[in-house]
């Protein structure tokens, strides 16, 4: 991931559950500074993960652009999914592997682990709700 020259980024806002009357509706996030106790704008932990998911170049060769770690690839910009269940390249088809996974860790030499097991320690270091649609 790249951050083109002067691209801005902006600070994390606050969620106001009301507004006072008088201050603005927007409003960035805040923390001391150790150094002189002044405060300034800061990014949230919301922010940071989301910037962290950013790593799934694996989902194809030649990539350019990584996207979000997410369980079909979800491509947000595009609106498809780069590992659709089809594709056999999504979590919970390369999750069944795992057996097979562990015995391919156990003899990886010079850190050159597999995209496909380094994909899916991205998703289960997200976290979150894990659940296949059941087959009726």
């Amino acid at each position: 991931m790249s951050v083109d020259f002067c691209q801005e980024i902006y600070p994390s806002q606050l969620f106001l559950e009301e507004v006072k009357k008088g201050e603005p509706s927007k409003q960035f996030a805040k923390v001391k500074n150790n150094h002189n106790n002044e405060e300034g704008v800061s990014f949230n932990s919301v922010k940071i993960g989301a910037a962290i998911q950013m790593i799934d170049d694996w989902y194809s060769d030649g990539v350019s652009k990584p996207i979000r770690a997410h369980e079909y690839g979800a491509d947000s910009e595009l609106i498809i999914a780069r590992r659709p269940p089809q594709s056999k390249l999504d979590f919970y088809s390369l999750l069944s592997n795992s057996e097979k996974y562990l015995n391919v860790l156990s003899t990886v030499k010079n850190n050159q682990i597999p995209p496909e097991i380094l994909y899916v320690f991205s998703i289960l270091i997200k976290g979150g709700m894990f659940q296949k649609k059941g087959e009726h």
